[in-house]
């Protein structure tokens, strides 16, 4: 009997045969060219749960198997509404003639893959559009503590566009490319206080022009795609050479801006 595992997610779809060494990933929406120089995303998803189903279904048509014995292992969120599971059962064994399905919820299969045994852990799971909090003792979950919160990786890529589209260039367009952006360059801190009065320290003065890159680990530089020689950006790792010459560049336009403004008043 083969087993197929589905982890639905709202921004990619994980499947793959749970015998097998690795698994596939897939994008969890599909992208309409409405001009020229744009398109449109559609996700099955809203706030973290499959509400299109038809759409959905269209996606699993492209990475899914068709065996007729085959049994589904598939991830449902937490505080699931009763009609969408209901949907979700029609689709999986009305139009992909499933033989058998186990719903499970993401955060039941991380005790599988702990190396520690501690009786008592908590599993902080933070998806595309939400974060859950799931308690264990014992070796069960404890419901009455299971706790969503509204924020996701797609709140913090809508808010960095925000941030780079008021104070560099306007981003509000480009979502896959912020996305980029941010699973590169960000990442979470661990001393919080510590991090803050570095980031404030370096604002406030003229760090990012007077340190070097290589002691300078809060400044970080993103080269945009040209979508002719590449169509993904990347980290841009400056030497110390080249940083030397962009500080002399730099500085020899301020004296240059200073003289005219200087020529001007006189």
């Amino acid at each position: 009997m083969v087993v197929y595992a589905v982890d639905v997610g709202g921004a990619t779809l994980k499947h793959g045969d749970v015998a097998g060494p690795t698994y596939s990933v897939s994008e969890n929406c599909v992208r309409m060219n409405v001009k020229q120089h744009s398109a449109q995303i559609r996700r099955p998803i809203e706030r973290g749960y499959v509400v299109n189903w038809t759409l959905q279904g269209d996606i699993w048509q492209d990475c899914l198997p068709t065996h007729p014995d085959a049994t589904m292992l598939l991830t449902t969120p937490v505080f699931t509404p009763d009609k969408l599971l209901q949907t979700q059962d029609e689709v999986v064994f009305e139009e992909f003639h499933m033989a058998a399905m186990a719903n499970v919820i993401p955060q039941a299969m991380v005790p599988f893959a702990m190396t520690s045994q501690s009786p008592v852990f908590v599993v902080v799971d933070v998806g595309f559009s939400a974060t859950h909090i799931v308690p264990w003792i014992a070796g069960s979950i404890v419901w009455e503590g299971v706790r969503r919160i509204n924020v996701g990786g797609k709140m913090l890529t809508n808010y960095l566009k925000e941030c780079l589209s008021f104070r560099q260039w306007n981003m509000m367009d480009s979502y896959d490319l912020i996305n980029d952006v941010k699973e590169a360059a960000c990442r979470c801190s661990l001393d919080f206080e510590h991090d803050m009065k570095a980031y404030a320290a370096a604002s406030s003065s003229t760090m990012s022009l007077t340190s070097s890159p290589s002691t300078n680990s809060l400044v970080k530089e993103w080269a945009l795609p040209d979508f002719v020689h590449t169509h993904r950006g990347s980290l841009v790792v400056r030497s110390h050479a080249h940083f030397c010459f962009a500080v002399h560049a730099c500085t020899s336009r301020r004296r240059r801006q200073e003289s005219t403004c200087l020529l001007t008043s006189r």
